[in-house]
């Protein structure tokens, strides 16, 4: 798969973006299974998108620290489930931020 195709399933919403996404997908879409691969490339998306965006960098740099230790410790190997991908990313970075305005969602 490539970079763009998986991350276009993916739209991280925080609070600077969260007028335009307010609604969020649809909850009828098909979800898709997503692999090792796959869930690097998001997970790497997502690092640069906080670093660039978010308002804290340093909350930021706790969240990306996040992700790779979890990632490092294969928290992510069992979820094949992208919508189930996106929760799991959201509780892990809202973990962190507590950032209610902060989340991911999966988008067919």
């Amino acid at each position: 798969m490539n970079f763009e195709k998986i991350c276009g399933w993916f739209a991280c919403v925080w609070a600077i973006a969260s007028h335009a996404l307010a609604q969020g997908p649809p909850r009828d879409q098909p979800d898709m299974t997503i692999d090792a691969a796959g869930r690097r490339q998001v997970i790497d998306a997502l690092i640069s998108s906080l670093e660039r965006e978010y308002v804290y960098p340093e909350t930021a740099a706790k969240m990306n620290a996040r992700l790779n230790e979890r990632e490092q410790a294969k928290a992510y190997d069992n979820v094949a489930s992208a919508r189930q991908f996106a929760t799991t990313l959201t509780d892990d970075l809202r973990d962190v931020s507590h950032d209610k305005h902060l989340g991911i969602q999966y988008s067919a």
